[in-house]
């Protein structure tokens, strides 16, 4: 098609979707995602791709390629009715110098890389921290999904905190966490309630457990 394009003198543009600015394949058995670097190299002219999803940055669209057909769209009228604001561009700004710098890491690529030996870690941690409350809490099995529009069929196994309350149903148990002052949201699978642990920072091991505790008092 690009080849097809340039014989027709016509702009070849794709939206690439996630943006995965390193190889998927780093984080386990998992689709290659294509990084908008290759799709370039092939012959495109413009792609587009989200800040968010697997760049780890802002919700955002970002389009790349040929200069001259940048500077176009920058003086397209509808451009100034589209064009990310200040904080939208700092945030990109800081998550494409994580990615440039040395010995910096990335949120979203911190979770994906992370073994299950880590997750099993803090799992122990957090579930000795529930001992004592009217609930059964022990570390379970899970597969962690990257994204709906990004590698949709693709997944990690990961480690859950799995939840049985003793005085409360798993579902009235879900509505309190949901609506404690950090919501706390998981999924209710052979007959427990699972909080993935891939998807909750570290920093955030202590909080979740006082959600819990709240939720079962």
């Amino acid at each position: 098609l690009a080849q097809l394009a340039k014989n027709k003198g016509v702009p070849f543009c794709e939206d690439l979707g996630s943006g995965a600015a390193v190889n998927t394949e780093e984080f386990g058995p998992v689709d290659h995602e294509p990084t908008p670097s290759e799709i370039l190299a092939k012959g495109v002219d413009l792609i587009c791709y989200s800040g968010d999803k697997l760049l780890g940055g802002p919700q955002a669209g970002i389009i790349a390629g040929n200069s001259e057909l940048v500077r176009g769209i920058k003086k397209e009228p509808f451009f100034r009715a589209l064009r990310c604001d200040k904080l939208i561009l700092s945030m990109l700004e800081e998550v494409t110098e994580l990615y440039l710098k040395e010995n910096t890491s990335v949120p979203i690529l911190d979770m994906l890389s992370m073994t299950n030996k880590q997750l099993n870690s803090r799992a122990e941690l957090i579930i000795k921290k529930l001992e004592g409350l009217p609930l059964n809490a022990y570390a379970g099995k899970g597969e962690s999904r990257i994204g709906g529009g990004t590698m949709p069929k693709s997944s990690i196994p990961s480690v859950t905190i799995d939840l049985k309350p003793e005085n409360i149903s798993i579902s009235k148990l879900a509505e309190k966490l949901r609506c404690n002052t950090n919501p706390v949201m998981g999924y209710t699978a052979d007959g427990a309630y699972k909080i993935d642990l891939r998807t909750v920072f570290p920093r955030q091991d202590e909080d979740l457990a006082e959600a819990i505790r709240k939720s079962v008092s």
